[in-house]
């Protein structure tokens, strides 16, 4: 086995070649940790856009929310009877005139 030595500060230090085995380990190891960082790199993107697809419906429910919370409070209104008895019974004002075109 091959050694290296070099003086510093008047101590001498000796350093032997690393052997092959541990040339292949330090490798792998480098190569194995280099593959997790790639996979979680691509688990934090995939995160990331189901983080932004959430805060979106959350912001469709939320609008959502509003608006029913307003149909609420209007509930007792006449409009909103009116509302109600044309929409979903299909009532129309006894003073409204209903056209039909000509075939």
């Amino acid at each position: 086995m091959a050694k290296i030595k070099a003086l510093l500060a008047g101590k001498q230090l000796v350093y032997h070649r690393s052997m092959n085995l541990t040339k292949i380990m330090v490798l792998t190891a480098l190569v194995l940790s280099m593959a997790a960082l790639v996979a979680l790199h691509l688990s934090i993107g995939s995160i990331n856009a189901d983080t932004a697809d959430l805060n979106r419906r959350a912001a469709a429910l939320e609008q959502n929310n509003s608006e029913m919370i307003n149909d609420i409070q209007d509930l007792g209104s006449v409009q909103s009877v009116i509302k109600i008895a044309q929409k979903e019974l299909g009532l129309a004002n006894p003073d409204a005139v209903a056209l039909r075109p000509e075939s």
